[in-house]
C-alpha cells in the first residue's frame, strides 16, 4: 500500500451530486407526513382486520366454582340419604359462535372499511405528490441560484479584464482618470450583487435541506441538469388525465364507496339475524340428584327485529346525507382540478413567451454591446455608453435565467396538477 493512497483514504470524501430524482426520494424517506399517513394507513388495515373478524367463529372458555353455606340432602327409608345439592361446585365449559351473515350486513361493513383503507393510501399518494413539488421547488431554486451566481461571475471578469485595460490607457495617457473611476464603481457595484447572488444561493441551499427533512447545514450540490418541458396533450386531455390520475380524486372516490356500502350496512338494521354456536359444560366433581358429569347443546337463533322506534331509518337517512354531502366535495374537487391544470398549462406557455423574449433581449444587448466596443474603437463611443451596454447585457441574462426556471417550476405545477410525472407522451391513466 502505498503513502498517496494511504494519503487519498485519509482525506473526507466528496459526496457526489444530488440528482433530483435522490433528493425526492431522501425527502419521502425523511418527511414526518409520510410517517403520519403511513400510521393511518395501519389504522385503517386494523380497522379492516377488525370488521372481518366478525365473520370469523368466536371461541370462548369459562370455569365456575360455587360454594354454599351448607350441603342440601335428602333422607329416604332404611336410612338412605342422596345429596340434593352439594356444598360446592365445579364446572368448566366452553363455547364456538359461529354467525351467519344472512343480511350481508357484516361483510358489508368489511368493504366498507377497505374502501376507507384505499382511501387513505390514495392519500399518501397525493402527500407524496405534494412533497415532490416542494422538492422540486426547493432544487430549482439552487440552480436558478447557481446560474444567478454564474452570470454575476461572468460580469465581474468582463469588467475586470476591461479596468485592466483602462487602467494601461490611463497610465498611456490616452484616457482620461475619470473613465477608470467609472470602471471602479462598476466593479463594485457587480462584486456587490455577486455577494447578493452567493447569498441568496446559500438561502436555497438551506431551503433545499429544509425540503429534504434533514439538517439545513448539511453539505449538498445539485446536478445542472433541466428536464424537458414538453406537453403532448391538449388542455382538455390533460383535465381528464387529472380526473383518473389525481390522487386527491382517488381518495375521495374510495371513501364514496365505503359510505356507500356502510349505508347498506345500516339498512340492514331491520333484516333477520342468524347465529350457530355449540356450548360444552362438564362438572368435575358431579353430585346432586340431578348432576351430569357434562353437557353439550347446539344452539340455533334466528332474530328477527319488528319494530325499533324508527331508529334504523334515522341511521340510513344520515348516510344518505353522508353520501350527498361527499358528492358535494368530489364535485367541488374536480372544478378546481381543472382550474389548476388550466392556470398551470396557461403560467407555462406564459413562462415560454418570457423565455422567447429574454432571448431576444439578451441577443439585442450582445450586439449593442459589440457595438459600443466598435465604436469606442473607433473614437466615437464613450465609456458611459460602454457600461450602460454591459448593464443591459448582465439584465438580459438574469431575466434569461429567470424566464427558464419560470418554466421549469410551471412545469412542476402542471405536473402535480395532472398526477403524473411524464407529460411528454399522449395523455392517458398510465402515469
Amino acid at each position: 500500500m502505498t503513502a498517496a493512497w494511504l494519503w487519498a483514504l485519509a482525506l473526507p470524501q466528496a459526496e457526489p451530486p444530488l440528482t433530483l430524482e435522490e433528493a425526492m426520494r431522501i425527502a419521502e424517506q425523511n418527511s414526518f407526513s409520510i410517517a403520519l399517513q403511513q400510521s393511518d394507513i395501519e389504522k385503517a388495515r386494523q380497522r379492516v382486520n377488525e370488521a372481518a373478524a366478525s365473520l370469523k367463529p368466536q371461541v370462548s372458555a369459562s370455569g365456575t366454582y360455587t360454594r354454599n353455606d351448607r350441603e342440601t340432602t335428602a333422607s329416604f327409608g332404611q336410612g338412605q340419604t342422596v345429596v340434593i345439592q352439594p356444598i360446592d361446585s365445579s364446572t368448566i365449559g366452553g363455547s364456538v359462535s359461529i354467525p351467519i351473515d344472512i343480511s350481508l350486513r357484516i361483510r358489508r361493513g368489511v368493504n366498507a372499511a377497505r374502501e376507507n383503507e384505499r382511501a387513505s393510501r390514495a392519500t399518501l399518494d397525493a402527500v407524496r405528490s405534494d412533497i415532490r413539488l416542494s422538492v422540486k421547488n426547493a432544487y430549482y431554486a439552487v440552480l436558478k441560484a447557481q446560474a444567478l451566481v454564474r452570470v454575476q461571475q461572468a460580469t465581474l471578469e468582463s469588467v475586470n479584464a476591461r479596468l485592466t485595460q483602462i487602467r494601461r490607457q490611463v497610465e498611456l495617457g490616452s484616457t482620461a482618470r475619470v473613465e477608470l473611476t467609472r470602471q471602479e464603481t462598476l466593479r463594485q457595484q457587480t462584486i456587490t450583487n455577486l455577494e447578493s447572488a452567493q447569498n441568496n444561493l446559500q438561502q436555497a441551499l438551506y431551503s433545499l435541506n429544509q425540503a429534504l427533512a434533514r439538517p439545513i447545514e448539511t453539505p449538498v450540490t445539485v446536478v445542472s441538469q433541466l428536464p424537458s418541458t414538453t406537453v403532448a396533450a391538449t388542455e382538455a386531455e390533460l383535465v381528464q388525465t387529472a380526473y383518473a390520475d389525481r390522487a386527491e380524486l382517488r381518495a375521495l372516490a374510495a371513501t364514496r364507496r365505503g359510505l356507500e356500502q356502510a349505508r347498506k350496512a345500516q339498512e340492514a338494521g331491520d333484516d333477520p339475524s342468524l347465529n350457530v354456536s355449540v356450548q360444552y359444560q362438564r362438572n368435575l366433581d358431579p353430585a346432586g340428584l340431578t348432576a351430569q358429569s357434562e353437557a353439550t347443546a347446539g344452539v340455533l337463533s334466528l332474530s328477527i327485529p319488528i319494530f325499533d322506534g324508527g331508529a334504523t331509518r334515522a341511521r340510513v337517512r344520515q348516510a344518505r346525507q353522508d353520501e350527498a354531502q361527499l358528492d358535494i366535495q368530489i364535485a367541488q374537487s374536480r372544478l378546481g382540478i381543472s382550474q389548476e391544470v388550466r392556470s398551470a398549462r396557461v403560467s407555462l406557455e406564459s413562462a415560454r413567451a418570457r423565455v422567447r423574449a429574454a432571448q431576444e433581449q439578451l441577443r439585442l444587448a450582445n450586439e449593442l454591446l459589440r457595438i459600443a466596443d466598435v465604436r469606442q474603437q473607433a473614437g466615437e463611443g464613450t465609456y458611459v455608453e460602454r457600461i450602460d451596454a454591459q448593464r443591459e447585457v448582465t439584465e438580459a441574462e438574469t431575466n434569461l435565467v429567470n424566464a427558464r426556471f419560470d418554466e421549469v417550476l410551471a412545469y412542476a405545477q402542471l405536473q402535480r396538477a395532472v398526477g403524473r410525472e411524464d407529460l411528454s407522451a399522449p395523455s392517458g391513466n398510465t402515469k
